[in-house]
């Protein structure tokens, strides 16, 4: 009998004891904060569809990839880039001045164009 009631004794406790509590942790950053580097160019207008445009890039001077350890510039200079456009006002053959930005910290877009 005396066992009875010291496993009940053993039980109340356990069960009226406080919860542990766990550490709050920062839910995972997805996307940004996220840094570029630019270089100046020219984009090429190779393709023009009703909602994209086709280009490849030329830089004005030299390509920075300061900071872009996975891209090479063969990479990035022999490419063709298809971007999304609402108003395609561009012109097979025509050169656009532009900015490339390549990602240099965080998990965001690794290639960005911004026309001048």
């Amino acid at each position: 009998m005396k066992y009875y009631i010291l496993l009940f004794c053993i039980l109340l406790v356990g069960c009226t004891a406080a919860p542990k509590e766990t550490p709050q942790t920062e839910p995972p950053i997805v996307g940004g904060p996220c840094e570029y580097v630019s270089t100046l160019g020219q984009c090429s207008i190779s393709a023009v569809e009703s909602t994209s445009v086709t280009f490849s890039f030329i830089p004005d001077g030299s390509l920075n990839l300061e900071g872009a350890d996975w891209a090479t510039e063969d990479a990035i200079l022999s490419k063709q880039y298809t971007q999304d456009v609402t108003n395609p006002n561009f012109q097979l053959g025509e050169s656009v001045a532009c900015k490339i930005k390549l990602i240099t910290k965080g998990t965001c877009t690794p290639v960005l164009f911004e026309t001048q």
